[in-house]
């Protein structure tokens, strides 16, 4: 023990105590580290919906790795990007989160391969003499419960990590509708009533244990994530409720009021469950009881970040979502990786409950006063809107267009919610520029683009997009929204040159731009957010029984709302959103689309490693600054590199002068200038000692 002790504390144990040292370092490094991703778009960083979606699994899912490993550049790269961000998939999901590596040299592998779905990709082999072309295998499966989704031919990182998670998604939401829940969280599913209700409302006293039946069933499918209660509010309390949740107020004949509704809260956050008393019919009834499972169910599934529903409004004229016409087929085959879009005709329902968006397209007939008291009592709740509106009608053919202005009624309604809705066309100097075959350029000043600039680059929606196009664009006005206080962006405006009509519209070529007194910047696309007062001053259409009457109007929205507008209903139409989704004007709607669904952690996800930054240079305007960049990268460059070499040299000269000086003051030959003064000096002074 002496012996060890000697040799511990002696020199000669440094080595190994360094490297043991190294060691334990590199253990901790592998356990507790910190990256930066210095990228813009954190392209080699989890986003934070992929951090969610494989830290909260319940079940195994597990990712099949199937890649040569014989890749040749780019592909290589490639592969070693998939491998890097799988480690980090790993590192941040939990014990149900599972990578495997198959050799694929191995016959038994490649039957594996292919029993999945993956087969062999063609890639050039490229050497240093020669280009030959070859099979490799390239591809992904992902597994969890019984669902098995290929991902095959992934020859290239962009959009690796957007298309590996929203599979992710989609396959965890298909089996667990409360996937988005974070471990050990709860939904709290409250139902306020009043016995008052057992002497007036046949069946009242049985409700309640229905309700609980009905949430112990769903309870027995959702891992237990569910708790029930039943309250009888008191006086004090009433009214308390009545602010917060928007639930029904119910009044007697004798004065008195009780309130009744069925909640389900999560957070912050609540949804209304379908279930009302109905005085319409002269007596109360209740509705809602004998689909209360199904209702509750939906609610449920809008607590949930991957909430895979988009209601879409119908009958007013909008593009079908099965029209062959190609006005609205790209926006169900892109969206189908996450989203389901679910038809809604305000004439024959309700709006579900488990909707958080109302995709409005582009409406063309008149709503009638109890569909707009629907979109309006759905934004109340807290709802999120998508308005894609136009203000007017294209017609006539490509030798005579006509414009029509439209009365939906909506632009209207719009405006009381502070976003006014002009009936107007916009025109912009900057403009897409049509080629024809000759290589004549015609300015199509009514296809605006919407450069970097003028878009708001804080905001997810718009954040990373170089350009849009906004065609046939109207106007708006968000100044009564910012007066009332609500949270206003302004995604995307026109730039200076930019004009507009309200009569006799004009079509590209005949076009004509005003002088430059006459132009301006115009809002285009707008999102605001925050808690709208009704534009109603009460119930639409109300009736009351004799005993009773039920008011379930709400004056001022309970919950955060947001409504995103954009002047045209032209970016959902096909010639503008591609179906790969692969252009800014698509990766714009496909954005809000996101982020009012309540998946705005995709919109940065998606833009990971693309560019669009366009450069925007006015030939005439920007001359002196075009030749000073010129001659700066030309003469330049080259100049400053030269005067950094010199710089380098007189700084090496002069260091080793000071070192002879100080060690071989005496030596005179390598010295000139003031370093042989200083020699001379310096021996000067010795001889005359």
């Amino acid at each position: 023990m002496k012996k060890f002790l000697k040799w511990f504390l002696s020199p000669k144990s440094d080595i190994v105590l360094f490297m043991i040292v190294l060691l334990l370092c590199c253990v901790a490094g592998n356990r507790f580290y910190k990256r930066f991703d210095m990228t813009a778009s954190k392209a080699f960083s989890l986003s934070e919906a992929s951090i969610q979606t494989v830290s909260n699994l319940y079940e195994p899912l597990t990712v099949h790795v199937f890649f040569s490993d014989d890749l040749t550049s780019p592909y290589n790269t490639t592969y070693q990007y998939i491998k890097d961000l799988l480690a980090e998939y790993e590192r941040e999901g939990n014990e149900n989160f599972n990578v495997v590596y198959y050799d694929m040299d191995k016959d038994e592998n490649q039957s594996e391969a292919q029993k999945y779905g993956i087969s062999q990709v063609q890639i050039q082999d490229v050497s240093e003499t020669k280009v030959d072309m070859k099979l490799a295998w390239m591809g992904l499966v992902l597994t969890y419960g019984d669902s098995i989704v290929p991902l095959n031919g992934i020859t290239s990182p962009y959009g690796f990590e957007y298309n590996l998670t929203t599979k992710m998604i989609k396959m965890v939401s298909a089996q667990d509708n409360l996937a988005g829940l974070s471990s050990g969280e709860t939904i709290k599913i409250t139902f306020y009533g009043a016995e008052k209700f057992n002497r007036v409302i046949p069946g009242y006293n049985q409700l309640d244990g229905f309700v609980k039946s009905a949430v112990n069933e769903l309870n027995r499918k959702n891992q237990n994530c569910l708790e029930y209660s039943y309250v009888l509010p008191k006086e004090d309390e009433k009214s308390l409720l009545v602010e917060k949740y928007g639930i029904q107020e119910i009044g007697f004949s004798d004065g008195s009021s009780e309130v009744f509704g069925l909640v389900a809260e999560y957070g912050t956050r609540f949804r209304h469950i379908f279930l009302k008393i109905d005085t319409s019919k002269g007596f109360p009834i209740i509705s809602g009881a004998d689909s209360i499972s199904a209702s509750i169910e939906e609610a449920l599934l809008g607590f949930v970040s991957n909430n895979l529903q988009v209601g879409y409004l119908k009958g007013h004229g909008e593009p079908s979502l099965s029209d062959e016409e190609g006005k609205s087929l790209n926006i169900v085959r892109n969206m189908a990786d996450i989203y389901e879009f679910k038809e809604i005709d305000l004439k024959e329902s309700e709006i579900p409950s488990n909707i958080s968006l109302l995709f409005i397209n582009g409406p063309k007939n008149t709503f009638s006063e109890a569909e707009l008291y629907k979109i309006d009592q759905f934004l109340m709740q807290g709802g999120n809107i998508l308005f894609l509106a136009d203000s007017y009608e294209l017609g006539g053919n490509q030798y005579q267009p006509q414009a029509v202005k439209l009365n939906t009624g909506l632009i209207e309604q719009f405006e009381k919610y502070g976003i006014k809705i002009n009936k107007d066309r916009l025109y912009d100097s900057g403009c897409y520029e049509a080629r024809d075959r000759y290589g004549r350029q015609t300015k199509l000043y009514e296809a605006p683009v919407i450069s970097k600039d003028n878009m708001d680059q804080k905001n997810v929606i718009s954040k990373n997009l170089g350009f849009v196009i906004l065609l046939n664009a109207s106007t708006l006005d968000v100044s009564r929204a910012r007066e009332k206080g609500l949270d206003v962006s302004v995604l995307a405006r026109s730039s200076s040159k930019a004009w507009t009509l309200s009569d006799n519209l004009q079509f590209s070529p005949s076009v004509y731009e005003p002088g430059e007194s006459d132009m301006s910047s115009f809002d285009l696309a707008v999102l605001v957010g925050g808690k709208f007062n009704s534009a109603f001053d009460g119930p639409v259409n109300a009736a009351e029984s004799k005993e009773m009457s039920a008011d379930d109007h709400i004056e001022k929205a309970v919950q955060y709302g947001n409504i995103f507008v954009v002047g045209t209903s032209q970016i959902a139409a096909d010639n503008m959103f591609d179906v790969s989704c692969n252009e800014p004007v698509a990766m714009f709607l496909r954005n809000a689309i996101d982020y009012l669904n309540g998946n705005g952690s995709l919109c940065e996800m998606r833009t990971k490693g693309a560019d669009f930054s366009t450069l925007n240079i006015d030939e005439e305007r920007d001359a002196k600054k075009i030749s000073t960049v010129k001659y700066a990268c030309q003469i330049g460059a080259p100049l400053a590199i030269a005067l950094t070499g010199l710089l380098m040299l007189w700084v090496r000269i002069s260091k080793k002068r000071k070192i002879h000086l100080m060690y071989n003051p005496d030596d005179k030959r390598e010295f000139i200038g003031e370093g042989a003064k200083k020699a001379e000096e310096v021996a000067g002074a010795k001889d005359g000692e």
